[in-house]
């Protein structure tokens, strides 16, 4: 997947939130979207360290100094989850891990 953008949101519990849009670039189902939504704090241990880890491929150490628009236009392997409604009205998608895309999925036999 692509990370396409990162916005600016306001969470469910009224705090400020970034929420990370990835596209599907290859396979039936290119095109579609799935989201991913951190806090915006910063501390070790938090959501946003976490996802910002995942997608640098290593640890980030404190004080660590990174643009969240370095990440954007870039490619991602994203493990993918679903979780029904709590209304009972379907199934959302949501990204459960992500890593950096090592080996570019055009080289991947099958892969359109």
């Amino acid at each position: 997947m692509r990370l396409d953008e990162v916005e600016l949101v306001t969470s469910r519990w009224g705090s400020d939130a970034y929420r990370f849009h990835f596209q599907v670039q290859y396979g039936p189902d290119k095109g579609k979207e799935v989201t991913r939504q951190t806090s915006r704090s910063a501390k070790q241990g938090g959501s946003l360290i976490k996802l910002l880890s995942e997608m640098a491929g290593r640890e980030l150490l404190p004080g660590a100094r990174l643009s969240l628009d370095d990440f954007v236009g870039k490619d991602f392997v994203v493990q993918v989850a679903s979780s029904a409604f709590s209304s009972g009205q379907g199934e959302y998608l949501f990204v459960q891990s992500v890593r950096p895309a090592s080996i570019p999925v055009t080289q991947i036999q099958g892969a359109n």
